[in-house]
């Protein structure tokens, strides 16, 4: 059984190829204990996306939408569509046991850690702008109730045209809370 959303959770029952009509997955982008994300392209319009697949046994922390259980992830992705400084959600999926979470993928982008191995190091003005972006969208994060709780370079995009940056996997994700958090996803 799929579902879908499209800027909003308003699930919409699919067939099975569905998604399959919809997208096209291409190479692996990354993998990682708990998926793999894909370089993918929208068929009608050509527009590269990041295909994000993950076994349900993978998802850690989950959400309830409409009396369905879904990957928290997908929750707080949608409660950041309005951060700039955030990889937007397209579409998900549920199908066999899994969820695909289809999301942007700006074609100028590099990950940070890989960005700086390329240049050995930042020099201060760079290094400046980053900090105030990656600061910037996490106190956007917090003000829409979310936290990130996995931020390192791996999780930041750079666009190498714009230098503007995109903070991605919110897999580690929680609501924002005034207690403890006492569990480690």
């Amino acid at each position: 059984m799929y579902y879908n959303t499209y800027d909003s959770l308003n699930c919409v029952r699919h067939d099975k190829s569905s998604f399959e009509r919809k997208y096209r997955v291409n190479n692996v982008l990354g993998k990682g204990g708990f998926g793999t994300v894909y370089a993918g392209t929208r068929i009608r319009d050509g527009v590269p996306v990041a295909i994000k697949h993950i076994e349900n046994e993978k998802v850690t922390s989950w959400d309830n939408y409409e009396g369905r259980r879904i990957p928290l992830e997908v929750m707080l992705l949608q409660k950041t569509a309005h951060v700039s400084g955030v990889i937007r959600l397209l579409d998900w999926y549920e199908h066999n046991g899994s969820f695909i979470i289809v999301m942007e993928r700006p074609e100028t982008v590099k990950d940070m850690f890989d960005y700086i191995t390329e240049r050995v190091s930042l020099d201060e003005r760079l290094a400046r702008l980053f900090f105030r972006q990656v600061v910037e969208t996490v106190i956007h994060c917090h003000k829409a109730g979310i936290v990130h709780r996995d931020i390192k370079d791996e999780n930041i995009l750079v666009d190498q045209r714009t230098l503007s940056l995109k903070l991605v996997d919110f897999g580690s994700g929680a609501y924002l809370k005034d207690t403890p958090y006492n569990d480690f996803t």
